[in-house]
């Protein structure tokens, strides 16, 4: 079993969403490690005053306790394209450090860049974040994402987007996507047309 972990916004010297990721890695300590107690993100993290105001994310190492905390700067990719990847056996419900099974589905991105990630005949995510599909009306999440990620859940408490199932089938009905995650909020990429998601 390898160590998780969260990774969280910083900027501006200031965390972002720290109630989900608090959340999600005390769910994920009592599941797969019986803890009882949880453990005090807020209390356990602080911002380096060599930081500066830029995008950066803080990277949580733990187990059943912490491990490490680590901080880098944070460059957003450009993404335009997207490759579907049917793959029924992949299971990331949990955030490990070991992402082998993704890395290895992102070497099969072509000429594309990045995977969208089908399982069971339903999409779910790209190799590292959640998406989101616009109609025209709305923002779409797939119902069943390989992670569930913190933007995600902050995304749906709030009701900017809904959960849905999403097949390949039904990208028609669709404007076009975009990626988010911790470090990525709706308004961070642009959009990422349909016809720009091959199969």
């Amino acid at each position: 079993m390898s160590p998780l972990f969260e990774t969280i916004k910083v900027k501006d010297g200031q965390f972002f969403n720290l109630e989900f990721h608090h959340a999600r890695m005390n769910a994920t300590r009592k599941a797969l490690f019986s803890c009882k107690e949880n453990l005090d993100l807020k209390a356990k993290l602080y911002i380096p005053k060599s930081l500066g105001p830029q995008l950066h994310k803080c990277k949580v190492i733990y187990e059943s306790d912490l491990i490490s905390i680590h901080f880098q700067p944070y460059h957003i990719r450009k993404i335009e394209s997207l490759k579907i990847i049917q793959e029924d056996t992949i299971d990331y419900t949990y955030k490990w450090t070991n992402r082998n099974q993704l890395n290895e589905l992102y070497t099969k991105k072509a000429n594309c860049d990045d995977v969208l990630i089908v399982k069971n005949g339903l999409i779910t995510d790209t190799s590292y974040a959640n998406i989101i599909f616009f109609d025209g009306k709305k923002w779409v999440t797939p119902r069943l994402p390989l992670l569930k990620g913190t933007k995600r859940a902050l995304l749906l408490k709030t009701n900017k987007i809904e959960a849905a199932d999403i097949q390949v089938n039904q990208l028609s009905r669709y404007k076009y996507a975009k990626i988010v995650n911790a470090l990525l909020d709706i308004n961070d990429t642009q959009p990422i047309e349909i016809r720009h998601i091959s199969e």
